[in-house]
């Protein structure tokens, strides 16, 4: 699995192909991003996370918000990965909902399962996974913090033994933080769908 990219000019809206950086630097942007979607568009934010991964309608939602949201302020340009564009909505979601980060913060550790080994993209959607549904509290945790700070940091690494057990035996992997914290967001919010008591609106709905 290849990971998509939208290239952003604020004046623009172009997209482009682009290759990914190997460590991003532009968490705050991007999260800002997410959150004013996620506040200023909201039904549209709860469509992009109703489609499934990786697939043409994701793209396509993705692109449309990028394009008409007026959330890229200041004139600068932004390569975004479709999966930073779900995972900053996912994260902004949950945070306006307490009760839902309330239920997974709950959430009894599991066992982690190593993950197969794969393309970059994918391996870091799949590490991220074990994480979340390993140690969900801590994911909560981590998705509190603030991009690229050192107290996001710092909640990584308390993750522990985890961040091994994770791990393809006899594999080393430095961490992309922001890349994990994206997927670990994605999971977090499919959790939090997957236990929405029956009789909840849930978030595509409002």
């Amino acid at each position: 699995m290849k990971a998509r990219h939208l290239a952003v000019a604020a004046v623009t809206a172009s997209i482009l192909v682009q290759p990914a950086p190997a460590q991003s630097p532009r968490g705050p942007a991007i999260a800002a991003f997410g959150a004013c979607v996620a506040t200023q568009q909201r039904r549209s934010a709860g469509a992009l996370m109703a489609t499934s991964p990786d697939s043409r309608e994701e793209y396509v939602l993705a692109r449309q918000l990028v394009e008409r949201s007026g959330c890229i302020r200041d004139r600068m340009f932004l390569t975004l990965q479709v999966s930073e564009v779900r995972g900053t909505i996912a994260e902004a979601l949950l945070k306006a909902d307490p009760e839902a980060l309330s239920r997974l913060a709950a959430r009894p550790a599991a066992p982690a399962s190593r993950v197969a080994l794969a393309e970059d993209s994918a391996f870091v959607r799949d590490y991220a996974r074990c994480l979340a549904d390993a140690v969900p509290g801590q994911a909560v945790r981590l998705i509190g913090t603030a991009p690229q700070s050192d107290q996001e940091r710092d909640a990584l690494l308390d993750f522990g033994d985890i961040l091994n057990d994770c791990m393809p035996q006899g594999r080393s992997y430095r961490i992309d933080r922001f890349g994990t914290r994206v997927h670990i967001a994605v999971r977090l919010y499919e959790l939090a769908e997957a236990s929405r008591p029956a009789e909840a609106t849930p978030y595509r709905a409002r």
